[in-house]
């Protein structure tokens, strides 16, 4: 009898797997099936809730209806999801993914889903100093990878949880001749940092480089972060006007159901907000 029950459950499961993963192949209007890594925490979104990162895609296709659809960097751009989700709306996009690992599954991705001549790719890391580094990869979470050096956001697992990769980053030189020298001033784009840690020194190699009229850069936040500190590396760029505001996930059930969402829209600090929460995503305005 109980290998009875064992076997009806099995079947209900089977067929609830089934129609999900029947659910997620209709999602979207035109067919998207990325490449993905089975038992990844990626994958695992990808499947449950069929989208990734839903507030983080909202934000980018508010900015393009307001003209910012010269050019996206996506930096940090693991398997290109980001990108495959949003490539039409812009004239030309970069993907920088220093990961060899995954940098050939978004290869695959981006040729599959995109138009290939409007996406540019790039086996390469950002930082302020350019070199060779060990990039430490979560056998669970290939998104989570992170360079361990300076890094004081991340606790880090046990050594036999990751896979150890060696990684080129890249610098000011890389950007002006790869990258910066075909924008104009007047074009606006958007540039997302997903770095696992190293947003801010991302963030001040690119408003240091950058050369253009408008941006917007998106990045995600776990820590309590200073404005100041934002405002710091703002000033010693060619920016004189910006705003800074977040995507504030919702703790709350209650949040949750008024808002119908698991985020809110872009909440801008105001001038008595000193500190950006944590589980956040930051939105800088930046204009020359």
């Amino acid at each position: 009898m109980l290998d009875l029950i064992k076997f009806i459950i099995e079947v209900i499961k089977r067929k609830l797997i089934v129609w999900h993963y029947n659910a997620i192949k209709h999602t979207h209007k035109e067919s998207l099936a990325p490449y993905l890594k089975y038992k990844d925490t990626i994958t695992d979104i990808w499947y449950i809730f069929g989208d990734y990162e839903r507030h983080i895609n909202s934000a980018i296709d508010s900015y393009t209806k307001k003209g910012y659809q010269n050019f996206f960097i996506d930096v940090g751009a693991n398997i290109g999801l980001t990108t495959i989700l949003n490539w039409k709306k812009f004239d030309i996009l970069y993907c920088l993914e220093p990961n060899d690992l995954v940098f050939n599954i978004m290869k695959t991705n981006i040729a599959i889903s995109c138009d290939k001549e409007k996406v540019k790719l790039f086996n390469v890391g950002l930082g302020l100093k350019r070199g060779k580094y060990t990039l430490k990869v979560p056998k669970h979470n290939f998104g989570g990878a992170f360079i361990k050096e300076n890094n004081l956001q991340y606790q880090f697992d046990k050594a036999e949880n990751h896979i150890d990769v060696q990684v080129n980053i890249e610098s000011e030189d890389f950007l002006n001749e790869n990258i910066f020298n075909t924008f104009k001033a007047e074009h606006k784009g958007i540039i997302k940092i997903d770095v696992e840690g190293y947003e801010l020194e991302v963030l001040e190699l690119i408003v240091r480089t950058i050369h253009v009229n408008k941006i917007v850069i998106i990045f995600e936040n776990w820590q309590t972060l200073d404005r100041k500190i934002i405002e710091k590396i703002i000033k010693n760029s060619n920016f004189t006007s910006f705003k800074i505001g977040h995507i504030k996930w919702f703790s709350s059930l209650i949040q949750k159901i008024k808002s119908k969402s698991t985020y809110s829209n872009i909440l801008f600090l105001d001038d008595n907000e000193n500190f950006l929460p944590k589980e956040c995503v930051v939105i800088i305005e930046l204009e020359e």
